[in-house]
């Protein structure tokens, strides 16, 4: 992880929200898959990230976090 502070999220929060509704689900034992789509610079990007930063924030063991990035938005 960078050493810089995140720029602060400004995106949808009721998608933030629904995101981390399904990390409390998983948190608390359900298996749970997401798809985040949107159009090219759509912020899913940040809104993964914001994410990321709750999760690792309110950790009391470690997080692992997977993270998919792709080149070309036809893959």
């Amino acid at each position: 992880m960078s050493n810089t502070s995140p720029s602060p999220y400004v995106a949808r929060p009721a998608d933030l929200d629904a995101l981390q509704a399904h990390w409390g689900a998983v948190r608390d034992g359900s298996a749970r898959t997401v798809l985040l789509t949107s159009p090219l610079g759509g912020g899913k990007r940040a809104l993964v990230g914001e994410l990321c930063r709750t999760a690792v924030a309110e950790a009391e063991d470690d997080v692992l976090i997977w993270r998919v990035n792709l080149l070309d938005e036809e893959e």
